[in-house]
């Protein structure tokens, strides 16, 4: 009698708890800039830490300064020798599957974040259409995160802990 295959599949295991984070406008988009930059960076675009950092080492209206690329290239180099020095794993990719995972979250809040922006514009279509317009893609072992907004007064936004 072969033994019976365990399957990889999550349905088999047990229901995980379910967070709630309440959080403001400002709070959504710097946790959607953190976890692309998280992604990012896990993926191998290590280039990204120059812009995270660009206006310590780059005045606002000087010209680009590549000084850091030769360091950055090294730092790359080294975190990931298998990777040619403009290639990148892709979102999916299962190397660091918690990356994807950070993608898909940062894809529903940039998703919700965008609308609402062209709401807020009293406009119900954008003028130019980008990928924070389609609906999230799912590319992480994770379920999509649900996202609701709450209609709150300024007295209670500003009581939030």
């Amino acid at each position: 009698m072969t033994p019976k295959k365990k399957s990889k599949l999550k349905t088999e295991e047990p229901p995980s708890d379910r967070y709630t984070l309440t959080i403001n406008k400002e709070q959504a988009r710097i946790m959607c800039e953190a976890l692309e930059i998280y992604s990012r960076l896990k993926h191998g675009q290590i280039s990204e830490l120059r812009e995270l950092f660009r206006d310590r080492w780059c005045a606002p209206d000087s010209p680009f300064n590549w000084s850091t690329e030769p360091l950055l290239d090294s730092l790359k180099a080294v975190i990931f020798p298998e990777l040619p020095k403009n290639a990148y794993h892709g979102v999916g990719s299962k190397i660091y599957p918690e990356s994807s995972v950070a993608w898909d979250i940062m894809q529903v809040l940039r998703h919700r974040m965008a609308w609402d922006r062209l709401k807020a514009e009293g406009r119900d279509q954008p003028e130019y259409w980008g990928v924070q317009y389609n609906p999230p893609m799912r590319f992480g072992d994770e379920p999509l995160a649900e996202i609701k907004v709450e209609k709150v007064s300024k007295e209670t936004d500003q009581g939030m802990a």
